[in-house]
């Protein structure tokens, strides 16, 4: 029996995964046959990214790119590629804890009374190792753990010892006298005074106590019977008017007051919902859950139905950055924020219960050569006989058989030509001694007459509106030049390309109906001041800022991967901001040539914008007295003057199929397809926009449909996914 042949269409990271895992069953060298088809020069999709060797071999990203200390099995993708690539150790990012670093913190923006307010988050070292495979029995702690740190916070503000006029300590101690202890009827009031008599002694504030049992009691299995729902509830609601009693006078004066109730309100609201909407179960004599269940509503108005205060909903910060964090605006418009319940809250949890070491880390170059370009030259290494990469491939039409069952042809167009005498495009090129992903195709391996014309034309080969008209069709066949097919591009592009599939099976149309993508943009700036003379937080990631640019990042660890050769003055500080972007009225046939021009200018007004009037909240030393910003510190080889300095540095509106994030409207799970149920014999799908338990735009959702895509074409279900519940 021969080996089998899997055309691969898309080269992101759940196609990626999906034939890594592959090429590490056994004998995978006899079994497979693999041929990657990738549009234009660079793999990666939403993760790509590029090295300018025109200007400074600066990094350029589509957005800001982080990884959470949950991604378990995309970081034990990376711990196995770069074991794999065995780098000398004087190389940089030679190995997996050389190229990713962790971030032991996080910063919130607040908008209180129309003020910007930072809200900083430390977090202890967490046990365990990414990738590590390993969790501690993690749904039980997420009651332990939530209801011990609102104890920890609510003591900060309360120290009984401490009654003095004046203090917090002893201003709440005298308001507290106002308030009872709730007390339940029924048999779970026992136990817990039973559970508090055995608190440590040290724990002296009643309301203290309460929250340290009821974490204990909700953590618990043999309390979570039907006949003990609705004395939950009443327990949480009693506990909720109790706390409310005590601080609700005071928040208004008192901003870490304020954050003390929104933190206590949000975990009383979850919990409470959790329960009366039956996400948590019992299964085998332990704690379950199921995040389905409440996946019709949205998270905010899932929230306040089970008791959050909707005066701080929206703004709280564990609220607001699940809707940031994943663009997840109705078609980018930040007035429609829409998210689903379940799937925003089972990525909180895991955030908030199941990260190793650290909860965020950064990777030490772009995205591309931190990841992509290690993963391509692991294949290239261990497996260049069994899986070939076909650059500049963009698939055209999937050919159904005649009796609808399967795919029997594709037509791939060809963009470019080779140059004479090249038989495989060789897409990396060395920046310091690291491989790295060019921002534009390698020009000298295409053929001479094509590539003068793309420099020509400023001719992006991964638009859809390119104009380009020099590629040509070429035609893959089932039997001769694939068996099976694994379909790795992204949501947004399968109507240009699956028409025939589409139209076939009514599961695809309300897939692309109901999960939708939304667009993106983002820019960078590079500056010759320092932090310091910026005003600026070292390393600071600001979430949850001004709409529709929600997110900053300061990202200097990238500037020691860029040259910058020809500037006597080097960048001293590097800033990425993004957010979601507002559909065009009307988005326009690939035709249009001009419109992605059209949709750079909007961003780069919004950029001129966010600087002029949100950027000094982050870096207050780029500003004069009066407030206006120094354009002189944006660093430009050409020495512009002014605002036109910003046209030096990179910004760009992500509007093409293969670039929009794909969405998690509330009620759209439910309409994503398993990698198995194309409803094709020879058909496989795979990346984020598929059913992979997460269902949110994360390079761990990713990861983990490369894994079911891999289990299902080679028929081994025992290849490890790495999940907490």
């Amino acid at each position: 029996m021969g080996k089998k042949k899997i055309a691969v269409i898309g080269g992101g990271l759940g196609a990626l995964t999906a034939v890594c895992q592959l090429m590490q069953q056994p004998n995978a060298a006899d079994l497979y046959e693999i041929d990657i088809y990738q549009m234009g020069w660079r793999l990666g999709g939403k993760g790509a990214s590029g090295v300018n060797r025109d200007k400074g071999h600066r990094v350029e990203e589509h957005g800001i790119h982080f990884w959470f200390g949950f991604y378990e099995n995309a970081f034990a993708l990376m711990r196995n590629v770069y074991a794999g690539l065995d780098r000398p150790a004087t190389a940089p990012l030679a190995t997996f804890n050389q190229a990713f670093k962790a971030q032991p913190y996080m910063v919130f923006a607040e908008n209180v009374e129309g003020q910007w307010v930072d809200w900083k988050v430390d977090f202890p070292n967490l046990p365990g190792k990414v990738g590590d495979g390993k969790f501690n029995d993690p749904v039980q702690t997420i009651f332990t753990a939530a209801f011990n740190y609102l104890a920890l916070e609510f003591r900060k503000h309360f120290d009984p010892s401490h009654h003095k006029q004046g203090c917090l300590g002893g201003l709440l101690g005298r308001v507290l006298g106002k308030s009872g202890k709730p007390k339940l009827e029924g048999p779970l009031e026992q136990i817990i005074q039973e559970l508090e008599k055995k608190i440590e002694t040290d724990v002296v504030h009643d309301i203290e106590k309460r929250l340290r049992v009821t974490g204990q009691l909700l953590a618990d299995p043999k309390y979570h019977g039907p006949e003990h729902v609705q004395q939950h509830l009443d327990h949480l609601d009693h506990l909720r008017k109790w706390v409310w009693d005590l601080l609700g006078d005071l928040i208004r004066r008192d901003n870490t007051l304020r954050r003390l109730w929104a933190t206590i309100d949000f975990t009383l609201a979850f919990t409470r919902g959790m329960l009366a909407d039956g996400v948590v179960g019992i299964k085998n004599g332990k704690l379950s859950l199921d995040f389905s269940v409440i996946n019709d509503h949205d998270y905010k108005d899932w929230l306040v139905m089970h008791g959050m205060d909707a005066r701080y909903v929206m703004d709280f910060p564990p609220v607001k950055s699940m809707y940031d964090g994943p663009f997840a605006f109705f078609r980018g418009n930040v007035a429609a924020p829409n998210v689903e319940a379940g799937t925003a809250l089972n990525i909180f949890l895991r955030l908030a219960v199941t990260c190793k070491e650290d909860v965020m880390w950064r990777m030490q170059a772009g995205m591309g050569d931190t990841v992509f370009a290690p993963v391509y030259l692991w294949l290239q290494k261990h497996h260049p006989e069994n899986v070939r990469f076909h650059f500049f491939h963009k698939a055209r039409h999937l050919h159904l058989s005649a009796d609808n069952k399967q795919v029997e042809s594709i037509d791939f167009e060809q963009q470019v030509k080779l140059g004479k005498g090249i038989s495989a495009y060789t897409p990396l090129f060395d920046v310091g001694g690291l491989p790295c992903w060019p921002s534009e195709p390698l020009y000298e391996q295409l053929d001479p007459e094509q590539a003068k014309a793309l420099k020509a034309g400023s001719i992006n080969l991964e638009s859809n509106w390119s104009g380009w008209k020099q590629g040509v069709i070429v035609n893959k066949q089932r039997g001769t030049d694939f068996d099976e097919i694994i379909i790795g591009a992204s949501l947004a592009s399968l109507p240009d390309f699956c028409s025939a599939l589409i139209d076939q099976n009514n599961a695809w149309s309300e897939m692309l109906d109901k999960v939708g993508t939304v667009q993106t943009q983002a820019f960078q700036l590079w500056l010759n001041k320092t932090p310091a003379q910026l005003g600026a937080e070292p390393e600071k990631i600001l979430s949850c800022y001004v709409e529709p640019l929600d997110t900053f990042a300061e990202m200097n660890q990238i500037l020691l991967r860029e040259r910058w050769a020809h500037l006597l003055e080097k960048p001293q500080y590097l800033a990425y901001v993004c957010g979601a972007f507002e559909d065009a009225a009307t988005i326009p046939p690939y035709s249009v040539h001009a419109f992605p021009a059209s949709q750079k200018e909007d961003v780069f007004n919004n950029m001129k914008a966010f600087i002029e009037q949100k950027l000094r909240h982050i870096l207050p030393g780029a500003f004069d007295d009066a407030g206006r910003f120094d354009w002189s510190i944006l660093v430009d080889a050409e020495n512009r003057s002014g605002d036109d300095r910003l046209l030096y540095q990179y910004f760009r509106a992500n509007i093409d199929p293969s670039e929009r994030y794909v969405f998690s409207l509330a009620g759209s799970s439910k309409y994503r397809l398993r990698t198995d149920e194309s409803g094709f014999a020879n058909v496989f799908l795979t990346g984020d926009w598929i059913q992979n338990g997460l269902n949110i735009g994360f390079v761990e959702g990713a990861a983990i449909s490369g894994i079911l895509t891999a289990r299902a074409v080679s028929g081994n279900p025992n290849i490890p996914i790495f999940v907490p519940w």
